[in-house]
């Protein structure tokens, strides 16, 4: 029979979101807010629904796995030199967008989704950014707690 020591638990779902960095979680969950209300869009106003919701979506997945990217690489950037970091992050910039427009054009030459419809999706990462600090107020507003901030004592009390 194992040690306590050795056995591990199984860290549970929401151990590894408590991990995600707050400000990439949010801009990831506006992002999807952003394709859950153009979802809606298309359902009230377009006919040929699979081709469009497809591309949509598609879309909203590569701005989520863009902004995930974007924050590896910045991070991965902040350890390196000037030089280096300038160098590692147009590289990966590069290929982040060579990503975004090479499954635009698969898109195209496929058929299998709209591509309009997937870089609007894409535009997402946009959309995420902006709703970002608004998200953050509502959470702040509605789960954090606000302490009572005692006042600093500087010693020149006339008290």
């Amino acid at each position: 029979m194992p040690s306590d020591a050795s056995v591990r638990e199984k860290p549970a779902p929401l151990d590894k979101l408590q991990k995600i960095n707050p400000t990439l979680l949010t801009m990831m969950i506006g992002t999807f807010a952003y394709g859950l209300v153009g979802e809606i869009v298309i359902l009230l106003f377009l006919r040929r629904l699979s081709g469009v919701s497809l591309g949509w979506w598609i879309g909203v997945a590569l701005s989520i796995l863009g902004e995930a990217h974007m924050y590896w690489s910045l991070d991965m950037a902040l350890g390196l030199g000037e030089k280096g970091a300038t160098k590692k992050l147009v590289l990966h910039n590069t290929v982040r967008y060579l990503v975004f427009v090479g499954v635009t054009f698969l898109l195209m030459a496929t058929d299998i989704a709209n591509p309009v419809a997937c870089v609007f999706g894409i535009l997402g990462m946009k959309a995420g950014a902006y709703l970002e600090p608004v998200l953050e107020k509502l959470y702040t507003k509605k789960f954090q707690k606000h302490k009572e901030v005692e006042p600093y004592d500087t010693g020149n009390s006339a008290v």
